[in-house]
């Protein structure tokens, strides 16, 4: 197999020599992680594994992820312009991005709209957000979001004394799970001022005024 000269090119056309002299082979791998749709790996002529960043070329062990996942956005920043420009949020401030508010966020998302809990734990979902949103998202697992849940819901409890049980609609969640997910539900749309009213009861009170109103017009 043809051995390659250690030397990269970017997406600008310039092209980047990192500092060592080594070459290097690239050779197939069964990795899954959505980090690996940004590097290679290759061999090198001792015989090493590493794993090459698409971008800038550096090497990286080849045995985890966490590097891998922390370099790219940092290099793709670097790269390309286009992330390197403020972005502006809903009310006109520079925004930046929050782990801890994303996970927040998602979480009252999967509850909120009655999703389990492993509905943001994909490789496909995470990719997708990876390329087209933020490349900076990390994924969170479903057993983090089931945490995340519990914390808010005791966070709820103390906050709130509310006596509104919802309607129960088919789950496979356990009942300890579904609990959960019915009170912290509730709280959120205490908080967003929704309610759950059932169309039916929506539609006879509408026909009830309606029907006020004609009679106060005979």
């Amino acid at each position: 197999m043809a051995t390659s000269s250690h030397q990269t090119t970017d997406a600008t056309g310039a092209t980047s020599t990192p500092t060592t002299g080594s070459t290097y082979t690239v050779i197939p791998h069964n990795h899954k992680a959505p980090c690996w749709d940004n590097y290679d790996l290759v061999k090198l002529i001792d015989g090493t594994e590493k794993a090459r960043h698409r971008l800038c070329g550096k090497l990286f062990g080849s045995k985890g992820n966490s590097t891998l996942n922390r370099h790219h956005p940092k290099c793709e920043s670097k790269q390309n312009p286009e992330f390197t420009q403020a972005r502006i949020d809903e009310t006109g401030r520079t925004w930046t991005y929050d782990q801890v508010l994303q996970r927040e966020m998602q979480m009252k998302c999967i509850i909120s709209r009655g999703w389990p809990y492993n509905t943001f734990d994909n490789a496909v979902t995470t990719r997708y957000i990876h390329r087209a949103l933020q490349p900076r998202y990390q994924k969170v697992s479903r057993s983090t979001t089931r945490c995340d849940a519990g914390k808010g819901y005791m966070k709820a409890k103390r906050d709130i004394i509310s006596g509104r049980i919802l309607n129960e609609r088919r789950s496979r969640l356990s009942p300890s799970s579904l609990e959960v997910c019915i009170c912290y539900k509730d709280h959120l749309d205490a908080e967003e001022r929704i309610q759950d009213v059932d169309s039916a009861e929506d539609s006879s009170s509408s026909n009830e005024e309606f029907s006020t109103n004609e009679e106060d017009s005979s």
